[in-house]
């Protein structure tokens, strides 16, 4: 692979310092043909490490796209509980007054029907009375 020829005034050199020119020359070709090829491999690995770089880019792209989705989804959830919150301590307070309002009723319905109970004993009392007097009056007309 030695590019090397001799030329005229290498005519009278001796030969082992030829062969010596030969073997720096041929070394020096073997070196700029291995180094030729690693610098080949080194833009190959580049470009695969920037297309690499590309695809991870992308890929961050979109997660962060996906984390914008998650935090208005996440955000809209919130608010959407916030009404639910909202709605159930309507809910609850509205139970609550509905309860206050039966047991007050409950106890106005119990009072009127002690009263009338009263009022009902009260009459058959009277009732009673007024039988009792009926029979007396009813032998002595007799």
């Amino acid at each position: 692979m030695s590019s090397w020829r001799p030329c005229a005034r290498d005519w009278g050199r001796p030969s082992n310092e030829r062969d010596d020119v030969n073997a720096r020359a041929e070394t020096t070709a073997t070196a700029r043909t291995e180094a030729e090829e690693r610098a080949r491999r080194a833009i190959v690995r580049a470009d695969d490490t920037a297309a690499r770089a590309l695809r991870a880019e992308s890929d961050l792209a979109k997660v962060r796209e996906q984390l914008k989705q998650t935090r208005t989804d996440r955000d809209a959830i919130r608010e959407e509980a916030r009404c639910l919150r909202g709605n159930l301590a309507t809910v609850i307070a509205e139970r609550d007054t509905a309860r206050a309002d039966a047991r007050r009723e409950r106890t106005r319905g119990d009072q009127r029907v002690s009263d009338l109970r009263t009022a009902h004993q009260q009459q058959l009392a009277l009732l009673h009375d007024m039988a009792a007097e009926l029979r007396l009056t009813s032998r002595w007309a007799d």
